[in-house]
């Protein structure tokens, strides 16, 4: 097979590359675009199955524009709102007093709502609400230093191989030193490995733990790395993988997520679903020896936390989420309110159109009464247990976690169907070695994704084969 030259963009034919202006709409206001096309070489189309991207540029002078029409359009709803605050009482109101009294903070809130507002204009209301979102070294910053450290990934990110760049990437990832994030909720300030190692003709773990530190699985000499390149090892993530959020970009409000380099892996994406199932097989058919329901031998070193966030649970609730019928009788978007944030403080509509959203869903279901609005959702989650149970012929009893009932009402909440987005963490399985058999994760492998630089705010849409790529192909 033939390698891949992970810092080669250069343009496949004389239609790439060249700009196209366009403009796209936002509150009323026109926005000029730049749009580029790039196509990615057949052999790295056929090894990853990532055919190229889409590219579209908005200045920065026009986002900063538009936050400060926003502004000025809600300044009499700002006002009325400071009129009703009582920051003595409510601590809430004390802090919502302190951003509308605050004016960069107050850009700030509003720049990022454009920036959302852009992400659903130009993703026909996908990204980041119906992905599984990745934002690059949330905790990597130190404070006051944020724009610096963000050149800094950003200028590594292109230099190890952009978009179809690997993720856990064993030649080019190392033990990355994590003492200078200011928010890290984990003990330990190195980063420790969420993989496990396999033999490969076997099935069986090479270790005697569930995890092998990956500085040894990245150094060229350990046995480790050494038989993942002679075909004889494989890793996987059975009790781990890639740390994801659910339909919003994780941590919002707490950082100015449209500054790092952002990706959504689409819940739509035909790809990224057969890219799943393929993986709950793998777990289930090759894998030998492993308690699938979460534990591990070596609990201090699992990257996640709870077990339904990681492993094949993770997995399957990746599957639930990402059947329509789930999201659609969930409400997806509505139950929540409006994450706008801006929008929170300052439209007074808000509130009426999430009214008639709702009146809208709830006459398309069917639902009359507080037990339908209950019922429909559960019942769909049920619909699609049974689907996944029938397509890979198991009993998900068998594979989650424990402190679950057999109920479809605990199967919902284990689900994480009834929670918060932003409370919703999810790990995407990663595979280093089965190229013949599964993609190694990379971030192309993403249907959207974002990063700000020089020429202002950058949004991709990636486009994908119709499958997985197989052996023949490659």
């Amino acid at each position: 097979m033939e390698s891949i030259n992970t810092n080669s963009e250069t343009p496949k034919n004389e239609n790439e590359g060249k700009k196209t202006i366009s403009s796209i709409e936002v509150d009323g206001i026109k926005l000029e675009t730049e749009k580029y096309y790039f196509e990615y070489p057949k052999r790295i189309q056929q090894e990853t199955g990532i055919l190229g991207y889409e590219r579209t540029i908005i200045s920065e002078e026009n986002l900063k524009g538009l936050a400060k029409k926003h502004i000025e359009k809600s300044k009499d709803i700002i006002a009325d709102v400071i009129s009703k605050l009582n920051p003595k009482k409510y601590s809430g109101d004390k802090d919502t007093l302190e951003l509308l009294s605050n004016e960069e903070r107050l850009f700030n809130v509003a720049y990022e709502d454009v920036c959302l507002r852009i992400f659903i204009e130009l993703s026909e209301d996908n990204y980041p609400k119906k992905c599984f979102t990745h934002v690059m070294n949330r905790y990597s910053e130190k404070k006051g230093n944020t724009d610096k450290k963000n050149e800094e990934n950003l200028e590594d990110f292109k230099k190890t191989g952009f978009f179809i760049q690997k993720i856990f990437d064993i030649d080019k990832q190392k033990n990355y030193d994590r003492s200078n994030r200011d928010n890290d909720s984990h003990d330990n300030k190195k980063v420790k490995s969420n993989a496990t190692v396999f033999n490969k003709e076997t099935g069986e773990k090479v270790n005697e733990y569930d995890f092998v530190p990956f500085d040894k699985i990245t150094d060229p000499k350990s046995e480790y790395y050494q038989g993942i390149k002679e075909g004889k090892y494989f890793a996987s993530t059975p009790f781990a993988g890639f740390n994801t959020g659910v339909g919003v970009f994780w941590g919002l409000p707490y950082f100015t997520f449209y500054k790092q380099p952002s990706f959504g892996f689409s819940m739509e994406d035909g790809f990224l679903n057969e890219y799943l199932n393929k993986a709950l097989d793998i777990y289930l058919k090759e894998l030998k020896g492993i308690n699938f329901k979460g534990h591990t031998n070596n609990p201090s070193e699992m990257y996640g936390g709870a077990p339904k966030d990681v492993g094949i649970n993770a997995l399957i609730r990746e599957l639930i989420f990402s059947d329509e019928s789930v999201r659609k009788a969930h409400f997806w978007g509505i139950i929540h309110g409006n994450f706008y944030r801006f929008s929170d403080y300052f439209d007074s509509n808000v509130q009426e159109k999430t009214n008639e959203e709702f009146k809208k869903e709830k006459e398309r279901l069917g639902i009359k009464n507080k037990k339908d609005f209950e019922d429909v959702p559960r019942n769909a989650v049920k619909e699609v247990v049974k689907k996944i149970e029938e397509r890979h012929n198991i009993n998900i009893y068998d594979y989650i976690s424990d402190n679950y009932g057999k109920d479809v009402v605990d199967i919902y909440k284990w689900a994480g169907v009834d929670d918060t987005y932003s409370e919703t963490e999810l790990a995407l399985p990663v595979f280093i070695g089965l190229e013949n058999e599964i993609p190694q994760l990379s971030w192309g492998h993403a249907k959207y994704g974002h990063y700000v630089n020089d020429k202002g705010l950058n949004f991709f849409e990636f486009k994908h084969a119709d499958h997985l790529p197989t052996k023949e192909e490659k």
